[in-house]
């Protein structure tokens, strides 16, 4: 494969996680009407101006504007991803951080055979 080959089936991959994404979401922005209330924060485990921040921009646009609350980008590039990890776990558990996971987490986690992220006593999934 050439390399514009394969930047275009990250780009189609990017686009397609962006719109399941947001399907979704959709169910759940409509049982729960009172949420959010305030500033809503995706942490990005990368560089700004990489694949993941571009997509976690793209997202929170189209969220900031279906929920009409702000909507904002934190990234937090470094140690291969455990520094955005970090900041999650460290956020209140209250619904309002979320974690943009890049494709370059999953490589790594599957080349070691674990995952970044574990089940932390108390914490919860959204929905």
């Amino acid at each position: 494969m050439n390399r514009n080959h394969i930047t275009t089936r990250r780009r189609v991959a990017a686009f397609l996680s962006a719109a399941a994404l947001g399907l979704a979401l959709t169910p759940v922005a409509a049982m729960a009407q009172a949420w959010p209330t305030k500033v809503v924060r995706i942490v990005v485990g990368a560089p700004a101006g990489g694949t993941s921040d571009i997509l976690a921009r793209l997202l929170a646009e189209g969220m900031q504007k279906e929920w009409g609350q702000p909507v904002i980008v934190d990234s937090k590039p470094g140690g291969a991803g455990s520094i955005g990890v970090n900041d999650l776990v460290h956020s209140p558990a209250d619904g309002y951080t979320l974690y943009l996971r890049g494709q370059r987490d999953r490589h790594r986690d599957s080349a070691r055979g674990q995952g970044a992220l574990r089940p932390v006593q108390g914490s919860q999934a959204a929905g």
